[in-house]
């Protein structure tokens, strides 16, 4: 394997293999990672991405997860292995989303912004979302049970080849507490 570039964001290796023609990563270390491979039909994982993510309706939101589990397991992709790396799949897809794709409706499983703190794609993602009357709590968490997304039909998934969404409310995001105890209520 032959190194091609550097995964973006990432401090490791993409390499293609000549005799495969498949794309893999190596880790700083030098270690084989096959969870960092794209899907083979990129296009088509992206097109699933950006066909679910535009469903949002406003003031609502999904997270990586509830969209990644929408998309079936691409072809050659072990169902296990691809529940491991389907969020993060998601995620690539998001930052290369066209300009209509309401990008800023997708959060993190903690009910947060993904987009580093302080940088002026996360201050724009939050400015949106409270355009959209979604409210953060002091810990920048959104309550899935008030502004999570039910996803679309069954239906509509099933004419779309996509499988039925998980629904996010009746579920807590996962909280990790910023704040001194004494200080949470």
């Amino acid at each position: 394997m032959q190194p091609i570039t550097r995964c973006s964001k990432l401090s490791s290796i993409i390499t293609r293999n000549k005799s495969t023609d498949k794309i893999a990563c190596l880790t700083p270390t030098g270690s084989y990672n096959p969870d960092m491979k794209e899907p083979d039909d990129l296009v088509t994982f992206r097109t699933h991405v950006y066909l679910i993510v535009q469903q949002v309706p406003p003031g609502r939101v999904t997270t990586y997860g509830q969209v990644a589990a929408m998309i079936p397991p691409p072809a050659g992709v072990e169902p296990p292995r691809y529940a491991r790396i389907r969020a993060r799949w998601v995620g690539r897809a998001m930052h290369n989303a066209p300009n209509e794709t309401p990008w800023h409706r997708v959060i993190n499983s903690q009910g947060r912004i993904s987009l580093p703190a302080g940088s002026r794609s996360a201050a724009i993602q939050r400015i949106r979302l409270e355009a959209e009357n979604i409210t953060f709590d002091r810990n920048g968490a959104v309550d899935f049970n008030r502004f999570g997304w039910e996803g679309p039909s069954s239906l509509w998934a099933e004419e779309h080849g996509l499988l039925s969404a998980r629904p996010l409310s009746n579920t807590k995001p996962i909280q990790l507490p910023l704040l001194p105890p004494d200080e949470q209520s």
